[in-house]
């Protein structure tokens, strides 16, 4: 099924700066560590919603009831998805969080063909499963340390919970343009998150400027420009397919890891990636939204 919304020319530009942007952001969250993976979360959600804030009051979309609530189901898949994979990376390295969390488009896939009736291909089907291969092959890998199968278990976590914010998300940006979509799904999610930051105790005070500095960026860069240009491009093409472009994510990271923090990949990692990113290929090849 083709999408009937013609693509604009940057489409393709903006899913590149997506990517990039969005390779960043398990960095800057290893990079401030000490603050606990709630608070980071809640914090990259929320400088997002209060930079969009005045554009969305001048914006002044109508915003019908059905299409709020599924924007605050949405925004509850976004705050469970960040609360659980930002918490992996407490645990276990920066590539296997990353490569287990990229099962989350053959999950999307799914519930889309069941959910949104949007039709599998074999092309992606394919891709898919080559993609699942890989993350399999990498998470049993892992499964000699306790500390790094607890982590790749709340990635798995995380993935699972995209499927509850990419779905709603498709069917309320064919009808809401960009900004009052992010303002809602994004505030719902901070919403949900401080409500687990109170629950927990924790503090947004008493952190050094070096972590404020990452946290910021994070909030502006993976948040602010990455995640913003894969909902953009749900108006365009189905949530699966979007959703398998963010793969270009654990290959950015896992290099930027490589660099910064010396996290080598094994022989047997490195064939998991490679099946990943066959994945990626495969499902774009002739898919088209």
């Amino acid at each position: 099924m083709k999408s009937q919304v013609q693509k604009p020319a940057i489409f393709p530009f903006v899913l590149v700066i997506g990517a990039i942007s969005i390779s960043f952001a398990s960095i800057f969250i290893r990079l401030c560590g000490e603050v606990p993976s709630l608070v980071i979360a809640s914090f990259r959600t929320g400088v997002v919603s209060l930079f969009l804030l005045p554009f969305f009051l001048i914006k002044r979309e109508s915003y019908p009831s059905r299409l709020l609530l599924l924007s605050f189901l949405s925004g509850l898949g976004l705050a469970l998805h960040f609360g659980f994979w930002i918490s992996s990376l407490k645990y276990t390295t920066i590539a296997s969080s990353l490569f287990v969390l990229s099962v989350y488009p053959f999950l999307v896939a799914l519930g889309s063909h069941f959910i949104l009736k949007e039709r599998l291909t074999v092309t992606f089907t394919a891709g898919s499963l080559l993609t699942l291969a890989g993350i399999g092959l990498i998470f049993s890998l892992d499964l000699h340390s306790l500390r790094f199968t607890i982590g790749n278990l709340l990635s798995l976590l995380g993935a699972i919970s995209l499927v509850i914010y990419y779905i709603p998300g498709r069917i309320v940006r064919k009808k809401i343009t960009i900004i009052p979509f992010l303002f809602v799904v994004y505030t719902s999610a901070t919403f949900f998150l401080l409500l687990l930051v109170i629950t927990k105790g924790y503090s947004f005070t008493g952190y050094s400027p070096r972590s404020y500095l990452y946290l910021l960026l994070l909030a502006l860069v993976s948040q602010g420009l990455g995640h913003s240009s894969f909902n953009w491009a749900l108006k365009y093409i189905k949530a699966g397919l979007v959703s398998i472009t963010t793969l270009a994510e654990p290959i950015g990271a896992s290099i930027l890891a490589w660099i910064i923090f010396k996290e080598s990949l094994s022989a047997g990692k490195i064939a998991g990636a490679v099946l990943v990113v066959l994945g990626i290929i495969v499902a774009w090849r002739r898919e088209r939204a």
